[in-house]
């Protein structure tokens, strides 16, 4: 089994460069690193000029148009590896990482996507990060399960490189830099999942989040996560596709009432944060639903 890791990056050189040397420096080297870059310059290749890589081999390639979904379905193209794990720039992998991805792959050969847990790091608040996952039981997602909660992330990710193409990899509507920001794995998921494909959380599989973003961040980025939610509800709308939007109804209606919460209980955080995910819900779906040849609203 062949194992290649993914990394989409955009302006992030030195966090990219740490991330690649705990990569190489893992106790199960990746046959292939595949870096798909957006950045503004030249400094990534030449970062990766620099690199002693060893016996891995690094592919490369620099693309104009922007969108994470858009350089994830490059690299995939860059790739012919059995399996297909994915992480992020920001990412801490621990030198087990890749030992785990293989053990949990050939374990479970009737699932066909596994991710893993998230967690802060060391030294760091985890109340200042939006995207943990801390789930300690394995569990493999189906339809009574939500597959647009934070446990299938692109930051701990394996999927069986078939098993991607079979789906059609990524939509390149969603993600950062696309038209609907966020929630590509979360779209994902959801077409795996009804086409039949097992998802595995397996938390032996395990990476640390660098913890570099400031609170004004973080509100941008909470705000595109909720944006995403509804607009993966809007966009299977427009299809005829119901039950995305049932479970933005329910996300509704709980920040409805955390809102009535924060006001009898004159509590301004909670109506602040009830009012944020209220109109990036309602944005996102206005614009999942929207035909991309109509103008924006």
């Amino acid at each position: 089994m062949t194992i290649a890791v993914l990394i989409a990056t955009c302006n992030r050189t030195d966090m990219l460069r740490t991330c690649l040397e705990l990569l190489l420096a893992n106790d199960r080297r990746p046959d292939e690193i595949v870096v798909a870059d957006q950045g503004d310059d030249n400094s990534t290749r030449e970062m990766l000029g620099q690199l002693d890589a060893g016996q891995t081999a690094i592919k490369y390639e620099h693309l104009v148009l922007k969108g994470k979904s858009n350089a994830l379905n490059h690299a995939i193209r860059m790739t012919e590896c059995d399996v297909i794990a994915l992480t992020d720039d920001d990412v801490l992998p621990p030198s087990d990482w890749l030992e785990a991805i293989a053990t949990v792959v050939e374990t479970h050969e009737e699932v066909g996507a596994f991710c893993g847990r998230v967690l802060p790091e060391e030294g760091t608040n985890p109340d200042d990060y939006l995207n943990l996952v801390l789930d300690t039981e394995p569990f493999i997602f189906d339809k009574s399960i939500n597959p647009i909660s934070p446990s299938f992330v692109g930051a701990d990710m394996a999927i069986r490189r078939q098993v991607l193409i079979d789906v059609g990899c990524y939509n390149e509507a969603f993600g950062p830099g696309s038209r609907l920001r966020s929630n590509e794995d979360g779209e994902l998921a959801y077409r795996l999942i009804r086409a039949g494909v097992k998802i595995r959380h397996s938390p032996e599989m395990l990476v640390y989040h660098s913890g570099w973003r400031g609170e004004t961040e973080n509100v941008e980025l909470l705000f595109d996560y909720a944006f995403g939610i509804g607009a993966l509800a809007g966009y299977c709308r427009r299809a005829g596709d119901w039950p995305p939007s049932w479970y933005l109804a329910r996300k509704l209606f709980y920040r409805v009432r955390q809102w009535l919460y924060g006001f009898f209980f004159c509590t301004p955080r909670w109506r602040a944060d009830a009012r944020l995910h209220l109109r990036a819900f309602i944005a996102g779906y206005r614009e999942g639903r929207r035909d991309p040849d109509e103008p924006a609203l």
